[in-house]
């Protein structure tokens, strides 16, 4: 007698067996009231498949079931009778089965059995795009008469100036760093000194003139 039986049972259970009908189709799914040989399998849909004896094979016919039907590993199209033989596997959704029966016709040697499609092998990873180097701005040495501390302590951009056409941009470097520091205390000291310096001579110049005027209106 025709009968399917359970091709990976869990573990420690004993494989399930289903008759197949002598005469009339065998109609396969999870539906217990509207199929004849009902299966189990959460990926089996209620009226699933087909099987049916034909002359020299059983026939085997997907209805369009969600998630599908294979033989030995291939997908079998929908609403179309494939011929299976004694020890093929039929997998329902996530049950499968072997056709298995002493009236169940072998397969003959001109129809070998259908070899699964090997799996398309992995796409290659993209590779990770190469850094974009960042241009650094060489060091540019202060220009003549301007010492690099000084330029340094001032913070003196001793870029070429952008704006002014001098070779020294006074303005700060950029909003992010500190303002420029005030010109360093000897160099206000030695502008204050000069201008004492100056009017001690003018008042020299003026005693020495008013002794000289002395002198020659006495001698008058």
């Amino acid at each position: 007698m025709a009968r399917l039986i359970e091709s990976k049972p869990d573990a420690g259970a004993e494989a399930r067996t289903f008759d197949l009908p002598g005469d009339e189709a065998a109609v396969i799914g999870r539906s217990r009231t509207k199929c004849n040989v009902p299966v189990p399998g959460a990926a089996v849909s209620g009226i699933h498949a087909t099987m049916s004896r034909g002359p020299d094979a059983f026939l085997l016919k997907d209805l369009g079931s969600t998630n599908g039907t294979t033989l030995n590993g291939e997908p079998v199209e929908a609403d179309r009778d494939v011929k299976v033989y004694r020890g093929d596997e039929i997998r329902f959704g996530d049950f499968a089965v072997t056709l298995e029966g002493d009236d169940v016709p072998a397969r003959p040697a001109d129809a070998p059995k259908p070899v699964p499609s090997p799996a398309p092998a992995p796409a290659a990873p993209e590779p990770a795009p190469k850094p974009v180097p960042v241009a650094v701005a060489a060091a540019v040495p202060p220009p003549a008469g301007v010492s690099a501390k000084y330029a340094e302590e001032t913070h003196v951009n001793i870029a070429p100036a952008r704006h002014s056409g001098s070779p020294l941009d006074f303005a700060p470097r950029t909003a992010g760093e500190p303002a420029a520091a005030p010109i360093p205390g000897q160099f206000r000291r030695k502008g204050a000194g000069a201008k004492i310096w100056g009017g001690v001579l003018i008042g020299v110049l003026v005693v020495v003139a008013i002794l000289v005027y002395l002198v020659f209106g006495n001698l008058k």
